[in-house]
């Protein structure tokens, strides 16, 4: 919980490249055991998305992906929020394995009707046009 990243105010952004096994390698000793390890990052995890939340006024939290389908992260966020309600977004009308493909869609069709996106509020970016467009090539 000491990674300079996690010090940093918002707006902030990363990658999945930046705690990567690379990173998980420099933290770990050749007698970890893999229940561990595994514990570990996802106590890791629970603890990141307190923190991250500790400065809103949350009272649910829905997780998709992978994450909501993971018992024991479900587990630990419960335990590491309360009196916020943790739930999969399928509680709330989304399906947690296809948000992102929805995310996705909705970004391009913004793209197709020109129409920028200001992401400054999430990651310090400017408004901007996202993704772009390149027609398919006659045969």
């Amino acid at each position: 919980l000491s990674d300079p990243f996690l010090a940093l105010n918002p707006p902030k952004s990363l990658d999945k490249g930046y705690f990567s096994l690379a990173w998980l390698a420099q933290h770990l000793t050749p007698t970890d055991a893999p229940q561990d390890v595994q514990a570990t990052l996802v106590a890791f995890t629970a603890h990141c998305v307190q923190r991250a939340l500790t400065m809103h006024s949350v009272k649910q939290l829905g997780v998709c992906g992978g994450g909501c389908h993971n018992e024991a992260l479900m587990h630990q966020l419960t335990r590491c929020l309360p009196g916020v309600s943790v739930v999969s977004t399928a509680q709330l009308g989304a399906p947690p394995d296809y948000l992102e493909a929805m995310m996705i869609a909705c970004l391009a069709s913004k793209t197709l009707a020109g129409e920028a996106l200001s992401l400054e509020a999430v990651t310090g970016g400017q408004k901007t046009l996202l993704g772009c467009i390149f027609p398919a090539t006659q045969a």
